[in-house]
């Protein structure tokens, strides 16, 4: 079921190459809403993943050259609820968010140094790279924060 999952999350991504903007307006409003355990959000989030891995050059400035997109990344709501079905959801949703960071950071420099700079930055550091029940989302987020590191220090 995970595999037929995986690859029609990839078709999705596919077809928003004509009809980016609608898909990231569904996206924002959803996460404005601030929903705990939005599993629509959870799909969305691992459809852009998908696309913009497709082509991170192409289609990482649809994301990166506008202001209100970078917000709205930036301010991205997770909510960390110390129960089982929270974490569980968490685990499976959290990880693909900071992996779309990642490509980010890792594509747009401008990007980087805000993200790294951001609050939301040292939120999740104390709250998922040190706690033990979010395991799957701190390797994402040690590679965006390893790479945030190095630009501050001048590596």
């Amino acid at each position: 079921m995970s595999c037929y999952l995986a690859s029609y999350s990839r078709f999705l991504a596919l077809q928003l190459v004509g009809s980016w903007q609608n898909f990231w307006n569904l996206f924002s409003d959803m996460d404005r809403e601030h929903i705990e355990l939005d599993e629509n959000k959870r799909e969305l989030t691992t459809i852009m993943l998908e696309f913009l891995q497709a082509n991170p050059s192409a289609y990482v400035p649809l994301i990166t050259r506008k202001e209100e997109n970078i917000v709205r990344v930036m301010d991205f709501f997770i909510c960390l609820r110390a129960n089982d079905r929270e974490i569980a959801y968490n685990n499976s949703a959290v990880p693909n968010f900071y992996r779309i960071v990642d490509l980010l950071i890792a594509h747009d420099e401008a990007f980087l140094q805000r993200f790294s700079m951001h609050t939301n930055f040292d939120w999740a550091v104390n709250n998922i790279y040190f706690s033990n029940d979010y395991l799957p989302s701190t390797s994402a987020l040690l590679r965006a924060g390893e790479i945030a590191s190095l630009t501050n220090t001048g590596e």
